[in-house]
C-alpha cells in the first residue's frame, strides 16, 4: 500500500472518528440530525471518489510497472543482440533501435536531451 493511500486512509479514519463523536454528543435538533446527515453523505461521497482515485492509482502503476519490464526487456535483448550474445529464446523486441541507444547512452552516464 502506497503512503498516499495510507494517508488517504488516516484522513478519513479521523473524519469518521469527528463523526462518531458528533453523533455521541446528542444532536439539540432535528436541524442538527439534518446537518450530520448530510455530512455524513457528503464524507460518503469523498470517500468513493477517494477509493476510486485509489484503484486508479493502482491500475496505472501496474500498468507502467508492466510497460518498464517489456521496455528492461527489450533493451537486454537489444544489447545482448548487439554485443553477439545472440536473443534469448521468446523474447522480441518491443522498441525502435533508437530506445536501445538511448538506453545504452544513459547506462554509460551520457546525458539524453529530448526535444
Amino acid at each position: 500500500m502506497s503512503d498516499r493511500s495510507r494517508g488517504v486512509r488516516r484522513v478519513l479514519a479521523a473524519l469518521a472518528f469527528g463523526l462518531a463523536a458528533s453523533v455521541m454528543a446528542a444532536p439539540a435538533s432535528a436541524q442538527d440530525a439534518a446537518e450530520l446527515t448530510v455530512r455524513t453523505g457528503r464524507l460518503e461521497n469523498q470517500v468513493r471518489t477517494l477509493s476510486g482515485q485509489i484503484e486508479q492509482l493502482q491500475f496505472e502503476n501496474r500498468r507502467l510497472t508492466e510497460q518498464l519490464r517489456k521496455f528492461q526487456e527489450d533493451v537486454d535483448f537489444r544489447l545482448n543482440e548487439r554485443s553477439g550474445g545472440g536473443a534469448r529464446p521468446g523474447s522480441r523486441p518491443l522498441y525502435t533501435s533508437d530506445a536501445a541507444d538511448d538506453m545504452q547512452r544513459v547506462r554509460r552516464g551520457g546525458r539524453l536531451l529530448t526535444t
